[in-house]
């Protein structure tokens, strides 16, 4: 018969070999989950950042790209022409609308004369 410390040590045993993470060939953790590729697809942040041609899901709705339509972040980021949704507004590029590659981005203006443009809330100039 098989002492108490025997049976304790082959079940700590069992459990930290049960533990240990599987070693994958191009698996990878990325943040909280895991950054699968496999070919083009992958897992990036909560949701599956597929690719399939041009389409892909990035951040937490479809980045689909045909021709030049996308998804990106919450709306449409929509290019027929040079026009484009990219976050919360309109960032449209149309004629009286684009000045010296001025453009609307997130919730301010995207202003690029040369380098300098205003990205999100602050000038990255």
């Amino acid at each position: 018969m098989h002492t108490p410390k025997i049976i304790l040590s082959l079940c700590l045993a069992i459990g930290m070999a049960a533990a240990l993470p599987a070693v994958g060939s191009t698996n990878e953790l990325d943040g909280d989950l895991y950054n699968y590729k496999r070919g083009t697809s992958e897992l990036d942040g909560d949701l599956y950042n597929y690719k399939r041609d041009k389409a892909e899901l990035d951040g937490d709705l479809y980045n689909y790209k045909r021709s030049n339509a996308e998804l990106d972040g919450d709306l449409y980021n929509y290019k027929r022409g040079k026009a484009e949704l990219d976050g919360d507004l309109y960032n449209y590029k149309r004629g009286g609308y684009k000045r010296d590659n001025a453009e609307l981005d997130g919730d301010l203006y995207n202003y690029k004369r040369s380098k300098a443009e205003l990205d999100g809330d602050l000038y990255n100039y």
